[in-house]
């Protein structure tokens, strides 16, 4: 099916309070929102043998992590905006702030062996600045389960009594999955669910919006570092003075490089200099052998499309453009592009390419790069 978002597409405007910008993200993409949580819950149920509407899993999940605190010290404001989501859309708070937290609720069901996860996440991110590029160059392709296609959404927030605004790419009424600020700061992340999570740590979501909220790198990163994390996340993070790969965990955040400040960065979905993975693979052992598969299945995808984004930049000669990492990103022999299957299986919900000039431009494809056009996205100042 030809997908509409391949249609130049004007991203959602949300100004005002935080209260404000949730609900009117929840009432403009209510369909949407709707659409892909009975999708969630559908697979959800499939994969535990439990009904999300009718049991008390969501509320089990919720009651078993203390994230709320965290929201609130780090990103003072987006529990209003989730609030406002929930009220845009017509649905309840724990379901909203529910959706919020995929990469958590994943860790969640695997250390309490509710069933088998549904194929993992294979996003793969490159980080190129230096003498290859004109300006540093941020891009990962975002690898997700099948459930959220056709779902693709670009948020246009008008942060109030500031300068400050940014693109986010994300799903129906979740808070960002990536994204761009105007002052040339963006951040790309890989799902390293095989680190230490925090049961009273920063999700991911909050995380990524926090990080927009910067105008600096260093900023940026220092936030990232200061703290705790609620799941292992790899956060590749540009700014205009240049790019930082951080590999967090509950307990700590580690820098990834290769040797030489103007050589690429690349990362997929295995830690690399983090070793805080003891409880995973304590885990691990316990798991069942379908589990163990899944498990073992994901580590060798994750390899493989490291291997190949090594290779892919290891000629000097090569200069770096969008359309080159646009090419890269494209490859489907190793499965760094993955067509939609089914709502059971992952794919590639876009691929985002950002320049990290003054003033930025933010590039994406609305579902598998090697079939859907990059649409450009630029700030008005």
């Amino acid at each position: 099916m030809e997908n509409p978002m391949d249609e130049k597409l004007n991203p959602l405007v949300l100004a005002g309070t935080p209260r404000q910008r949730g609900r009117a993200h929840g009432e403009s993409l209510r369909p949407a929102i709707r659409e892909g949580i009975a999708r969630w819950k559908a697979c959800l149920g499939k994969n535990t043998g439990l009904n999300p509407d009718r049991c008390a899993y969501l509320r089990q999940f919720l009651a078993a992590r203390d994230f709320l605190p965290a929201l609130q010290k780090w990103t003072p404001g987006l529990v209003d905006e989730i609030e406002g989501i929930a009220e845009g859309a017509g649905l309840d708070f724990p379901t909203i702030y529910a959706w919020q937290l995929g990469d958590e609720e994943w860790v969640y069901r695997r250390e309490a062996f509710l069933g088998p996860l549904e194929a993992p996440p294979g996003c793969s991110g490159i980080g190129v600045f230096g003498d290859r590029a004109g300006a540093p160059l941020l891009a990962q392709t975002m690898d997700i389960p099948g459930y959220y296609h056709d779902l693709q959404t670009v948020l246009h927030i008008q942060y109030p009594h500031s300068d400050l605004e940014a693109f986010v790419f994300t799903i129906p009424g979740m808070v960002a999955i990536n994204g761009l600020n105007n002052h040339g700061v963006g951040v790309c992340v890989n799902t390293l669910s095989q680190l230490q999570p925090a049961r009273d740590g920063l999700p991911v979501a909050a995380v990524l919006r926090g990080i927009l909220e910067c105008k600096t790198g260093v900023e940026a990163e220092g936030f990232v570092r200061m703290i705790r994390h609620a799941s292992g996340q790899n956060y590749l993070i540009g700014s205009p003075q240049g790019i930082t790969s951080l590999e967090c965990s509950a307990s700590k955040a580690v820098a990834f490089a290769p040797s030489g400040d103007s050589l690429p960065v690349w990362h997929t979905n295995h830690p690399l200099v983090n070793d805080d993975t003891r409880r995973f693979w304590n885990a691990y052992q316990q798991a069942s052998p379908e589990l163990k598969a899944r498990i073992d299945l994901g580590l060798k995808d994750s390899t493989d499309r490291f291997a190949y984004l090594e290779r892919a930049l290891a000629d000097a000669s090569r200069d770096m453009t969008v359309e080159s990492i646009h090419s890269i990103l494209s490859f489907h022999d190793v499965p760094v592009c993955v067509d939609y299957e089914d709502d059971e299986n992952g794919f590639t919900y876009g691929c985002v390419i950002m320049e990290l000039a003054v003033p930025p431009v933010l590039h994406i494809t609305f579902g598998p790069p090697c079939s859907h056009p990059l649409q450009e996205f630029r700030f008005s100042t």
